[in-house]
């Protein structure tokens, strides 16, 4: 396939790191209607996450008072999602969930994990962090895939038949274990930790070993622990691919190769993992343009997906590296 000048706005910049979201980038070869239905469910998700985030890296945690106004507006949002006001109007949000029969229950999954992260600075167990993942990760998966699961009958949108969760839950632990090999070192000096405290203690790993690792310094005792924390990835990673496999087989190309495109750009990121020798840097684990332009170009192919599909969605892509 020859370089396109859609193509060639990702490729001026070979090196240049891809830093926005995998969901986003995969949603960028949809319909016009339909990424703006994702982009409007995204925002709302991102904008109560971020909420939580900053209370964290801000300092603010250690105030009771703080968390409980910052509980109180997650209350609110669930309410009336959209209150928060950064991206998406409250408006907004209800017709599209309308437009696209957009089930609720992920918002609220989503809201109890935030609530959770409000109260809790770390993870007790590997159990804790797969039951908040219910709402942190799985909660935008499920709306992902119930938007790529959408057929349409004129001016109607109908959902797919199938229960989404069960094949949502392996992709998003999968895609949120990788999310924190991979952001290690930038979540740990915002002061986020996301490696439970029982993994930890059974790899002797101490406080000291966790700020040493987030400067470029990983004991062997940390080397240990993040081998086994990928061998974890590794089990829901083979689930995720087989619910995959079956799932796409009831969609439609664009939709098929979109999922496609999100498993193939975490995978890669996992398997540098494995290539770097578990050394969490983030220079050698990150995808460049390079990289995502190859993986959409050779995914393409396979689903022999239309030529302006392609066209369209690397303009977005190209935009969203510009961004």
């Amino acid at each position: 396939m020859n370089a396109s000048s859609s193509e060639n706005q990702i490729i001026e910049k070979p090196g240049h790191a891809l830093k926005n979201p995998i969901l986003h980038i995969a949603a960028s070869f949809w319909e016009e209607d339909r990424l703006d239905a994702f982009k409007v469910c995204y925002d709302s998700m991102r904008s109560v996450d971020d909420l939580v985030d900053n209370l964290k890296s801000s300092g603010a945690f250690s105030d009771p008072s703080v968390r409980e106004r910052t509980s109180a507006k997650i209350r609110k949002w669930v309410a009336d999602p959209g209150t928060l006001g950064e991206k998406a109007d409250s408006g907004t949000f209800k017709r599209t969930i309308a437009e696209f029969k957009i089930p609720f229950y992920p918002w609220t999954r989503l809201a109890k994990a935030m609530e959770y992260d409000v109260h809790h600075e770390r993870f007790e167990s590997m159990g804790k962090f797969l039951k908040y993942t219910r709402g942190a990760a799985v909660a935008p998966a499920t709306v992902f895939l119930h938007l790529i699961s959408l057929t349409r009958n004129g001016s109607v949108y109908q959902p797919g038949a199938r229960e989404l969760r069960p094949i949502a839950r392996p992709l998003a632990v999968f895609s949120y274990m990788v999310h924190i090999m991979r952001d290690f070192r930038a979540d740990t000096h915002g002061d986020l930790d996301y490696f439970p405290i029982r993994f930890k203690k059974e790899f002797n790993v101490t406080d000291l070993d966790i700020s040493r690792a987030a400067d470029g310094d990983q004991s062997r005792n940390f080397d240990a622990m993040v081998k086994r924390y990928w061998s974890v990835a590794l089990r829901y990673f083979k689930r995720a691919r087989r619910e995959a496999d079956i799932f796409s087989r009831e969609l439609q190309p664009r939709y098929k190769f979109s999922l496609g495109l999100i498993q193939s750009m975490y995978e890669l990121i996992f398997r540098r993992f494995e290539e770097n020798n578990f050394q969490l840097d983030p220079d050698k684990i990150n995808l460049d343009s390079s990289a995502a332009l190859e993986v959409t170009q050779r995914l393409a192919q396979e689903n022999n997906l239309p030529n302006e599909i392609l066209e369209n969605g690397l303009i977005r892509l190209g935009e969203l590296i510009e961004a």
